[in-house]
């Protein structure tokens, strides 16, 4: 199960943390899709109960590691299966099992395919978020229009005191 975060690592770089400090998911229960608020960079000052450092394996067959600071959030039902869609990478025909292995203009045309299908759904997600995509892990932007949008839970994002690294993620499936 998730545990808290210990105060002493409060507002540490997350590259800085020992990886004994991270549980091994951003979803420790297995129900995917899942939505997370993700820190990247740095441990929120004084972050709820609710938040713990994970580490999300993603990448497809390059099985990387991904470690954050999380908060996990509930899905509105109404958008369960919006969030499928992302999951199941409906964005894209084939599936991204090997896309980080792919050269760099197939990344950028996956990712450009990727940002306009979330705006269709009336989400965001800005050219630096979308570097972050990867089989497993598919950004949003961390905003109040779409915290609103899929979460009854809301956060005040400027309370976090971060500045930068701060994404929402929906969490699906590595394939390995």
């Amino acid at each position: 199960m998730k545990s808290s975060i210990p105060p002493i690592l409060y507002g540490r770089n997350i590259s800085d943390i020992s990886e004994k400090h991270f549980a091994p998911w951003f979803c420790h229960d297995d129900q995917y899709p899942a939505l997370v608020l993700a820190s990247t960079k740095i441990v929120p000052e004084s972050p709820s109960q609710d938040w713990f450092l994970g580490e999300e394996q993603c990448g497809g067959h390059s099985c990387n590691q991904f470690p954050a600071a999380v908060l996990p959030l509930q899905i509105m039902p109404q958008k369960h299966g919006m969030l499928e869609s992302i999951a199941d990478e409906a964005f894209e025909p084939r599936s991204l099992d090997y896309f980080n292995c792919a050269g760099d203009e197939e990344q950028k045309r996956v990712r450009l395919n990727y940002q306009s299908y979330v705006i269709s759904l009336g989400l965001t997600c800005s050219d630096e978020n979308a570097l972050l995509l990867t089989q497993a892990l598919y950004p949003l932007d961390a905003t109040d229009a779409n915290l609103r949008a899929l979460t009854t839970e809301q956060t005040d994002l400027r309370s976090l005191n971060v500045t930068t690294g701060l994404v929402l993620f929906v969490v699906g499936v590595n394939c390995d």
